[in-house]
């Protein structure tokens, strides 16, 4: 077992009105149009050029579930797409607005838990786009040597599961169990057939099997970013809008402050879209629940979040889509409209014009919440 900084991150929710939501979701789908669907992962930025912040792979508590494949057509590219005829963006905004404000009451009305760990059960996919050629000890010394990328020729995903369990204080230990119930998948039986032809390669070493890792936070240095996903720092957070919408913007300025140490640049994110990546930390369930109701109405003051329709999850669960739209792609949340649990978050990147985006990553928890000690479920 080895000590050192949790590098996978996790997240949650409570309770929705269901009359009220039905409502606003019919409503809404009745004036909306179909959009481009989440988010892309930013492919790693050369040094010198600003780069967006990725998203986290460490939910601190979503609800349950990841995104199907398919669910949802999905049309036109990472750029901003004209509106159809008769539907206007503001049409839109004010839909996304409308069901993130509902979603605020009823996160208010959840009750209050605690605990010792905050576990969570998270189901992940991810597209593999090229393989990586290890350094050997001696070449990994040699700091001028990078590993090398080939791109494959078929499209293929890896999902597994991950468990977590991670403290309500500095003082706690941590683990993480990955690699489980592995499973590998392709776009079509013809990529399949091309990754057999090359000999069946490895397509992700680190989920090849499972592998439990412990923390020792107390003696791990952490960024900001990862203190601040700890359950007991989300725990003492402002359940006032205002008081919230402080936190996230000195957040932002220190995620700037932090890329320019390490690139030179900003990361060119801008504070609407820097609350969007944020739901997976405060909507969790290790976030009070007016600590998620102040979030759910800041995020519904953001301009630039739409949205995206009904859609199923990896699990076969229904659920509504937000998504937040930028230069590098489309990110979506996926938010359970009986309930107002967040399901999952999905990222795509854009291909060329006129083609759809190709989903890059799938999220979503199976199950969370607090509980005595580590290897303990809720």
């Amino acid at each position: 077992m080895s000590t050192g900084v949790n590098v996978n991150p996790e997240k949650t929710l409570a309770a929705l009105e269901p009359a009220a939501l039905t409502e606003i979701t019919e409503e809404a789908h009745a004036r909306r149009r179909d959009h481009d669907l989440a988010r892309a992962l930013a492919a790693e930025p050369a040094r010198g050029r600003a780069r967006r912040r990725p998203m986290l792979l460490l939910a601190t508590g979503l609800a349950a579930g990841a995104v199907a494949a398919g669910a949802v057509v999905v049309t036109g590219t990472g750029d901003a797409a004209p509106p159809a005829p008769g539907v206007s963006r503001s049409a839109d905004a004010v839909d996304a607005r409308s069901f993130l404000l509902a979603s605020a009451r009823t996160a208010e009305q959840a009750p209050d838990t605690t605990g010792a760990y905050y576990y969570t059960r998270m189901r992940e996919q991810r597209m593999v786009r090229a393989l990586v050629d290890k350094l050997s000890p001696g070449e990994q010394a040699r700091k001028e040597l990078r590993p090398t990328r080939k791109e494959l020729p078929f499209t293929a995903f890896v999902t597994t599961t991950q468990d977590s369990w991670h403290g309500r204080s500095r003082a706690g230990r941590a683990r993480t169990v990955t690699g489980l119930d592995r499973e590998i998948t392709f776009s079509t039986p013809a990529d399949e057939a091309a990754w057999r032809k090359m000999g069946s390669p490895e397509l992700e070493e680190w989920s090849a099997r499972p592998q439990t890792n412990d923390y020792d936070f107390p003696a791990a240095e952490l960024t900001p970013e990862q203190r601040r996903s700890e359950p007991g720092e989300l725990a003492k957070l402002p359940t006032d809008e205002k008081a919230l919408e402080k936190v996230l913007r000195g957040w932002h300025r220190a995620t700037d402050r932090q890329a320019i140490r390490h690139d030179g640049v900003p990361t060119g994110t801008g504070f609407a879209e820097f609350v969007f990546y944020e739901a997976e930390n405060l909507l969790s369930g290790a976030a009070r629940p007016g600590t998620r109701a102040a979030f759910y109405r800041l995020l519904a003051a953001q301009p630039g979040i739409v949205m995206g329709g009904r859609v199923t999850d990896l699990l076969g669960r229904g659920g509504v889509a937000l998504a937040y739209r930028s230069a590098a792609g489309e990110q979506r949340l996926i938010i359970d409209p009986a309930t107002a649990a967040l399901l999952g978050r999905e990222a795509y990147q854009p291909l060329k014009r006129g083609r759809a985006p190709i989903r890059v990553l799938a999220q979503a928890m199976v199950i969370e919440g607090w509980v005595g000690d580590i290897g303990e479920r809720p």
